[in-house]
């Protein structure tokens, strides 16, 4: 659980389509709710790094 001074952000993620072949047959919009902020992502790696975009420096993504 989050104690009181974690950094602590929230998404919703929301997943538009799915290919069960291929893992990263996916798309959809990641909505960061502390930032009031929606980003697209067309594969799981995408979306892994709108998650933890930390440890993903220099990606770019399209703001909708």
């Amino acid at each position: 659980m989050p104690t009181k001074g974690d950094n602590v952000e929230s998404y919703i993620v929301r997943i538009y389509r799915r290919d069960k072949k291929n893992r990263d047959g996916i798309i959809g919009i990641v909505e960061i709710v502390s930032r009031k902020k929606k980003e697209a992502f067309k594969n799981f790696d995408e979306l892994k790094m709108l998650l933890n975009p930390a440890k993903s420096p220099g990606i770019r993504f399209i703001l909708l």
